[in-house]
């Protein structure tokens, strides 16, 4: 039975079943382990990708998913805060926030009358801890974790902090940097601050509780990681461990900056290796979440243990921010693309029945629907009484575990519509942009890398390739050293007239072929022939292009080796490698001399990723995707004659839903002195000892 218990809808019958479903449940009573990860990308685990890269070491979620039940359709919003407070209140962020706010400001995060699981949890009986990012607001001791259901939490109320000192990030107080953003329960937390590496002290923290817990009683842990957020920080030793990885970038710098927010303090001139520092960090959360877990299973709690894992957006690929690769889905964090609000996501535990271990479910999951969720495994009615008595939005949570448990064959969201704020609304395989979105660009198997370009989108729809059918084709060729029977080095030329320069080699899925997209400067490998910048011409040996401008040239820079087409300037310039390109019939290699005189050859670089057309937000006038069968989003349909009635219709409930859309507009009487600037910052030099907390409605 599936219940939406947003209630007063709730029939005699309909109730009735939800009380014998609930007593059915409520002995014994599920321990529960939420793990909700920060700015995790798609390609980032192992569990995401068909063909395994051993850049991506996430061993433990990959055994907790053949033990489990992956999720590949769970949506949250495109950005951290809505989608927390989503799951903390039950609503979709449209119905309790959809700001990306400061802890500072009155109204970030949940509404004051709003109940948050945790609560409803307490009120089955359970013991409840947090540890991690809370980013669902601070105003009050009501807007602490402490104040929604947590017994107890050690936590950061902004977006980030620094994961060595803690010191404030992204707040009103971020211009001192003696100001703390670590909580514990309801103080300071002072005895743990600057004492190790974040994610290790959250550790130590459930893992103190989950030692100390009476299995007997039920739990529920909530492991909130500040990883994979920025800044890029990681221990030396797990960045070692990465040091394998080649081919990175270094524009991470931006906002992990040396001096203040240092890769490992301990160790200060550590270069920036920003996908090699992703990586590091991913593997960090996946060894907490192991030794979360193994010690549920060696106190005998396992068996009747559900997990739920899950990504609060997707993966940033603004490279000053981030080094998230949300491949094959197109677009990330921020974006109404599925890079941005499909979720990496599975369950986990005892609880799975044993027929669905190792099974994926493509039903639809809304990252609230963990709220009545967890609260009917409890036995416990979901319906959030104070709100409603506050004339507040109702929650939107509806009970999936029947569906995910195999009792029913369908989701109960099946054809239920969830707007994505006010541009977006997915109903059952269809999901309908209204205006413009970015980032809108596919970034390829290896993202970012040394030819990465920020704010320039990179790959191309051809380019994502369903991900279940092996390697994709890789995006460019470059110089490399020549090496014999070298298939990357492989090129059919025919000699004379316009021709294409393709590789026949079967790691392209077919061809692939020399291409200049539109007025871009970089060469591409197309897997067509047809289109018409691939016209390259072979006269004499020699190859050049019409494509060529008044003193243009085929050429590399040093810095990258790739190919692109230069202007006059830059043919002369001193990083410039060129000297005419030649083709060899026997070897079929193209190769180029550099200013050394030596010999370098053009190769099909397996690891790039290339320019798109578009630069800048696209969907502007609309777009229409299945996403159930083109979930990277490579066909719109919006002006397919045959969609039209479809538009108009998700275009009409868009409107519908977006009449009752709230806004939290709570707005408090503050502590601190008249007319003082920033009390959030005031309170933490006076009352707490350098910590920010609450700041309005603390009585003595």
């Amino acid at each position: 039975v599936t219940t939406n218990m947003a209630t007063s809808r709730c029939g005699l019958g309909l109730c009735l079943l939800f009380l014998l479903y609930s007593s059915a449940t409520a002995a014994p009573k599920p321990h529960l382990l939420f793990v909700l990860v920060d700015d995790l990308g798609w390609a980032d685990v192992g569990f995401n990708r068909a063909v395994p890269d051993n850049e991506v070491q996430t061993p433990n979620l990959n055994s907790l998913v053949k033990e489990g039940v992956h999720l590949t359709r769970q949506y949250v919003h495109q950005y951290c805060t809505p989608t927390r407070t989503s799951l903390q209140s039950g609503r979709y962020p449209v119905h309790v926030n959809t700001g990306l706010g400061s802890p500072c400001d009155d109204n970030t995060g949940i509404s004051q009358n709003m109940t948050g699981f945790a609560e409803v949890l307490q009120r089955a009986g359970y013991t409840t801890h947090m540890a991690g990012k809370w980013d669902a607001g601070m105003a009050t001791p009501a807007h602490t974790p402490h104040g929604r259901g947590y017994n107890t939490s050690l936590n950061y109320f902004s977006h980030k902090n620094d994961f060595w000192s803690q010191a404030n990030m992204q707040t009103c107080c971020e211009s001192d940097q003696t100001i703390i953003d670590f909580w514990q329960t309801d103080k300071g937390a002072s005895s743990l601050n600057n004492t190790g590496y974040s994610e290790f002290i959250y550790q130590d923290e459930l893992m103190g509780h989950l030692k100390a817990h009476d299995p007997s009683t039920p739990i529920m842990m909530f492991y909130a990681p500040h990883v994979a957020h920025c800044p890029l920080q990681v221990p030396k030793a797990y960045y070692d461990k990465f040091g394998f990885m080649t081919d990175d970038e270094g524009q991470c710098a931006k906002q992990t900056v040396k001096g203040v927010h240092t890769i490992d303090p301990h160790y200060p001139d550590l270069p920036y290796k920003c996908r090699q520092q992703y990586k590091a960090m991913v593997n960090i959360m996946d060894g907490v979440v192991g030794n979360i877990t193994n010690e549920m299973k060696s106190k005998g709690m396992w068996n009747n243990t559900l997990m739920i894992f899950s990504s609060d957006n997707g993966g940033p690929v603004d490279l000053q921010e981030n080094a998230a690769n949300n491949w094959p889905l197109r677009g990330g964090k921020y974006s109404l693309f599925e890079g941005g609000i499909r979720a990496s996501c599975f369950i986990s535990g005892g609880m799975i029945p044993s027929s669905l271990r190792g099974t994926v479910n493509d039903g639809i999951v809304h990252i609230a629907d963990w709220y009545a969720t967890m609260a009917t495994l409890a036995g416990e009615d979901p319906t959030d009484k104070r709100a409603m008595a506050a004339g507040l939005p109702p929650i939107d949570s509806m009970d999936v575990w029947p569906f995910l448990s195999g009792a029913v064959p369908q989701s109960p969201r099946a054809d239920i519509p969830i707007p994505i704020g006010g541009d977006c609304v997915v109903i059952g395989d269809y999901k309908l942009i209204t205006g413009s979105t970015s980032p809108s660009f596919w970034q390829g198997p290896k993202y970012p890398n040394a030819s990465s370009v920020n704010n320039t989108p990179v790959g191309h729809a051809a380019e994502a390739l369903r991900y279940l059918t092996g390697p994709p084709p890789r995006p460019f060729p470059r110089l490399g050293a020549c090496t014999s029977n070298n298939a990357a080095q492989q090129w059919i030329v025919a000699d004379g007239g316009n021709v294409t320069v393709c590789t026949p080699s079967s790691d392209f899925a077919g061809q692939a072929c020399w291409n200049v997209q539109n007025s871009e400067q970089r060469l591409i490998l197309w897997p067509e022939e047809s289109t018409r910048n691939e016209l390259f011409t072979l006269n004499s040996g020699t190859i050049s292009s019409p494509l060529l401008g008044d003193g243009e040239c085929l050429g590399a820079t040093s810095s990258t080796g790739e190919l692109m087409i230069l202007s006059k300037s830059e043919c002369s310039g001193p990083n410039t490698i060129y000297t005419g390109f030649t083709y060899n019939k026997t070897t079929l290699q193209i190769s180029v001399k550099d200013k050394e005189g030596d010999m370098l050859c053009v190769t099909a670089d397996h690891n790039g990723t290339s320019p798109s057309p578009s630069k800048g937000g696209v969907c502007s006038t609309g777009c229409l995707f299945n996403v159930a069968s083109d979930y990277t989003e490579q066909n719109n349909l919006h002006d397919d004659p045959s969609q039209a009635s479809r538009i108009a219709n998700m275009t009409a409930v868009l409107a519908n839903l977006k009449a009752k859309f709230f806004q939290n507009n709570d707005k408090f009487q503050n502590d601190c002195p008249p007319n003082t600037q920033d009390c959030a910052c005031w309170m933490a030099k006076n009352r707490y000892g350098g910590f920010m907390g609450p700041f309005a409605l603390l009585g003595k």
